[in-house]
């Protein structure tokens, strides 16, 4: 079992009292801290509040099963974890015609200049596995903090979303979750 040794002094604190928050870019319910999308508003992007959380973390794990369907933001999170020079990423998604070009993301960034760690990613054909279906829903545990979107991994969704962060991920059970939904997928 990975053992997460809590988050570093610079990112969102595991507090038990985790953050809620709803937006939708449409209405004006953005927070820019948490929230962004490129100059002219249209595409969207990692919020800069879990860039800088992946920015300063170790470990990354990731359920998304719909991440391969959003290659430009996949792009995107491979950048960071990369120029962070994290440890361990894990990704747990599905996808269909889009794994192809998915695992080449995977190839380019973890032949990039890395000083340590790699990306790895558990691409199934399907989003119901071996160890059930994967949830709508999205995860990342963040050195330790698990981290929750209703939509996209970093809350690059344009239209009405939440998230919230700040779980204690191996007390609430998201790391034995996820290390099972690993080993029984593959």
């Amino acid at each position: 079992m990975m053992d997460f040794h809590g988050p570093p002094a610079t990112s969102p604190t595991l507090n038990e009292d985790p953050q809620l928050m709803f937006f939708d870019r449409n209405r004006g319910l953005a927070d820019r801290e948490f929230l962004s999308w490129d100059d002219h508003g249209n595409d969207p992007a990692i919020s800069p509040l879990f860039q800088e959380a992946v920015g300063s973390a170790k470990e990354v794990w990731i359920v998304d099963g719909y991440l391969g369907e959003t290659l430009d933001l996949a792009d995107m999170l491979f950048k960071i974890v990369t120029l962070a020079d994290v440890e361990q990423v894990r990704i747990i998604t599905a996808a269909k015609q889009e794994a192809a070009s998915l695992e080449e993301l995977v190839t380019k960034w973890n032949s990039s200049a890395r000083r340590s760690g790699h990306i790895e990613i558990l691409t199934l054909p399907k989003r119901d596995s071996g160890f059930g279906a994967l949830p709508h829903d999205r995860f990342a545990l963040v050195d330790g903090i698990l981290w929750h979107w209703g939509a996209t991994v970093g809350g690059g969704f344009s239209g009405q979303n939440a998230c919230s962060f700040g779980w204690s991920a191996t007390r609430r059970g998201a790391v034995a979750w996820f290390e099972k939904m690993w080993e029984q997928s593959r």
